[in-house]
């Protein structure tokens, strides 16, 4: 059965029971959700990474006290967004990958926003898979490179 939403993670982004994280304050823009990969715009408002129109990214999109981990960050409400660690856990929102993937499997921004897809180069690859993914998931544990 395909795994389509953090909870099937855990209860948090975080994977690990880490304390080292560095967390930044922001403000919701109504469309990226907990687990997204996004950039923090210089009006503080998250917007989702992707290839070709936001070519920057400054961290994972937390889970909200008011939205919580489905749903997206309402426009200018507050949010946070911590800062990977290298070899560090992370459950976060994929593409489906169209089949099943083993752990190791590398991981990049892709095209669509705040969401990781295949990585074209595995040697520059943003993450590898923590634990096997399997076809139609569209959440993934991580864990950074």
């Amino acid at each position: 059965m395909a795994k389509t939403t953090l909870i099937e993670y855990g209860t948090s982004v975080l994977a690990g029971p880490y304390d080292d994280e560095e967390i930044i304050a922001a403000l919701g823009d109504g469309v990226a959700i907990p687990g997204d990969f996004v950039h923090i715009g210089s009006d503080r408002k998250v917007a989702g990474s992707d290839l070709g129109a936001v070519e920057l990214w400054s961290g994972i999109l937390l889970e909200s006290r008011i939205t919580g981990r489905e749903a997206a960050i309402v426009s200018g409400i507050r949010c946070e967004v911590v800062i990977p660690i290298s070899t560090h856990r992370y459950n976060v929102r994929i593409l489906d990958l169209n089949g099943d993937k083993d752990i190791g499997f590398s991981l990049d921004i892709s095209a669509t926003p705040g969401k990781l897809d295949a990585a074209v180069d595995v040697n520059n690859a943003l993450c590898g898979a923590a634990k096997p993914i399997d076809d139609d998931d569209t959440v993934a544990q991580v864990r950074m490179r």
